[in-house]
């Protein structure tokens, strides 16, 4: 008897052990990576007045936008980030690096952009109007009789409000 009492609280043990192992794992922060994080080695290859769009792209790989007004410069945008079980993910960190080109495509200049240069952009809350007439359900449902026939299809003079009316019509 007491074996199997032995047997039994070491099998709970094990379970228990096992529950606590993947309760902390999952608890763990999740890492991932975001966008086109560059990392200094790859920056480093480039050479300034040497290097072209086709080379850079080859080994940045393509920006993540480039600029609408100056097709010369070229965004890459990354960060890296934390999520603990189900919050909302955190960002570790953000790296903004700008590339621009001269005319001839060949690299001018490649440098990181601080989060310090970046603008808060305030949103507007107002609202836009519509124009129209504001119509309740009540309204809209009396408007809308009589524009459908009993077929569900629009009537003849919806399709072509033209036709039956005026010289030459039957």
């Amino acid at each position: 008897m007491a074996r199997k009492f032995s047997l039994i609280l070491s099998i709970l043990a094990i379970i228990c052990a096992g529950g606590l192992t993947t309760g902390l794992t999952a608890c763990s922060p999740t890492m991932a990576t975001r966008g086109n994080y560059l990392d200094e080695d790859r920056m480093k290859t480039l050479q300034v007045g040497v290097s072209t769009k086709a080379e850079v792209e080859k080994t940045l790989g393509s920006p993540t936008t480039t600029d609408p007004f100056d097709p010369n410069a070229w965004y890459y945008i990354g960060e890296k980030t934390s999520t603990t079980a189900f919050f909302n993910p955190k960002i570790d960190s953000r790296k903004i690096v700008v590339v621009y080109f001269d005319d001839q495509g060949v690299l001018k200049n490649a440098q990181q952009v601080d989060e310090k240069a970046g603008k808060n952009v305030e949103m507007v809350k107002k609202k836009t109007p519509a124009p129209g007439k504001e119509m309740n359900a009540f309204q809209q449902f009396l408007d809308n009789l009589g524009k459908f026939n009993q077929s569900g299809s629009m009537s003849s003079s919806q399709v072509n409000p033209g036709a039956g009316s005026g010289p030459g019509s039957r």
